[in-house]
């Protein structure tokens, strides 16, 4: 990296250290559930590689070998195995090859995994401009969505408001069935009411964010087309980096949403899941 690159914290050295340990406790755990039944060393492997790779993808980097270190990160991703600090790294290789595309969408999934990293932000935003693409400010819905996916899932906040809904029917039941008005379970139910509505209406919300994702667009110009086909009329031409909600996959082609509103598809292959 030269000293005139406006990269901000480098390529991190240590991508799995945590995760190695968090594997073998969970691995003891597993094999005494599993009456120790012999298992074969598939993840052991897995594992020892994504770290070879990465070592070596931090080396051929800080060698000035930038597209090895795209070559060896990618290698490590292949095992399966993810962190925020191999998405940074990969950003970083990519955003010195000056391919935007990758840069951000890596950069992206950096920051979900590490999210308030200052590095990242910094990059990712460095990659934006040298891009050229600008993104929408975000909704209050949507920082609401972000941060409720963070906390958990749809399903855990789904559970969570059908606990709440039960007590409230069990707490109105009581009072039809004992035709008592006391002053506990009117106050209770004054409460769980709309506590409980906000958390089943944040669940759907969060479901709905995740059934419609959003993705970068990596292609080179790439053709929002007025309807899945090679063959249709282009709406608009895409820059690497630009990023879409996707609403819909059908065979090779996706829909998708620019910020602006405009829609149209793309094909598989020019844009990918954040």
């Amino acid at each position: 990296m030269t000293g005139s690159t406006p990269f901000k914290g480098g390529i991190q050295k240590a991508a799995f250290l945590k995760k190695k340990v968090i594997f073998c406790r969970l691995a003891h755990v597993f094999a005494i559930l599993l009456f120790v039944v012999p298992q074969p060393a598939l993840a052991d492997d897995s594992q020892a590689e994504a770290e070879r790779l990465f070592a070596l993808g931090v080396q051929l980097y800080a060698d000035g070998d930038a597209p090895g270190a795209v070559a060896a990160f990618e290698g490590a991703g292949a095992t399966r195995l993810s962190s925020g600090m191999l998405h940074y790294n990969l950003g970083t290789a990519y955003l010195e090859l000056e391919h935007f595309g990758p840069a951000i969408l890596h950069f992206e999934r950096a920051r979900r995994l590490m999210p308030g990293n200052e590095a990242i932000t910094h990059n990712l935003r460095i990659a934006r401009e040298q891009a050229g693409v600008t993104v929408e400010a975000a909704s209050a819905l949507g920082l609401l969505n972000s941060r409720l996916s963070r906390m958990g899932g749809p399903n855990l906040w789904l559970a969570f408001g059908l606990v709440l809904y039960i007590s409230l029917t069990a707490i109105i039941g009581f009072r039809f069935w004992t035709r008592r008005d006391d002053a506990w379970s009117r106050r209770a139910i004054t409460v769980l009411v709309p506590v409980t509505a906000a958390v089943l209406v944040a669940a759907l919300s969060v479901w709905g964010s995740i059934r419609s994702p959003d993705g970068i667009v990596l292609s080179e110009d790439a053709q929002l087309r007025a309807s899945p086909s090679a063959e249709a009329a282009s709406r608009a031409t895409l820059q690497p980096g630009l990023r879409v909600r996707i609403t819909e996959v059908r065979d090779d082609w996706q829909a998708v949403r620019l910020p602006g509103g405009v829609r149209g598809w793309l094909p598989l292959r020019a844009v990918e899941r954040i």
